[in-house]
């Protein structure tokens, strides 16, 4: 169990089952994870990194995240100065499904939704991603809960 202290709240998210390999570092890192948060429900995440030339070049980096039907998954290079440059990929069924994992966010009830974008790192650390061409397609919507009246 890993509990996570925030000012306003704590959140438990429990470890059902953790396999992480690297053998050496100059290796591969390959991380396979099943969580489950409050309500129980499992989520997954999948992470491979091979180093291109040594550990302080970039490594081209694989990953996956599973919650509610909902499939995330990036591809791409990351180095360990924290620059970036994915590919990211989404399929999103329900996406107010994920409100169970991220409820200050208030998700709206959107359907078939997908999204396909690039980001890369900003120019300083901190900086928010640089956003690349984006698709996002959104199969059917109900917006009365988010716009009353």
């Amino acid at each position: 169990m890993v509990t996570v202290r925030l000012p306003t709240r704590t959140h438990v998210v429990g470890i059902r089952s953790l396999d992480l390999r690297h053998s050496a570092a100059d290796a591969p890192l390959d991380l396979a994870t099943v969580l489950v948060y409050s309500d129980y429900q499992p989520f997954s995440l999948r992470a491979s990194a091979r180093p291109t030339s040594g550990v302080a070049d970039p490594w081209d980096t694989r990953l996956e995240f599973a919650a509610y039907d909902a499939t995330l998954s990036a591809g791409g290079r990351m180095n360990l100065a924290a620059d970036y440059d994915l590919q990211v990929e989404g399929r999103i069924p329900e996406l107010e499904k994920l409100n169970a994992l991220l409820p200050s966010l208030h998700l709206p009830s959107l359907h078939r939704m997908s999204v396909s974008t690039h980001l890369t790192s900003g120019r300083m650390p901190g900086d928010l991603p640089v956003i690349g061409e984006t698709q996002l397609q959104i199969g059917g919507a109900d917006l009365a809960i988010a716009f009353r009246g």
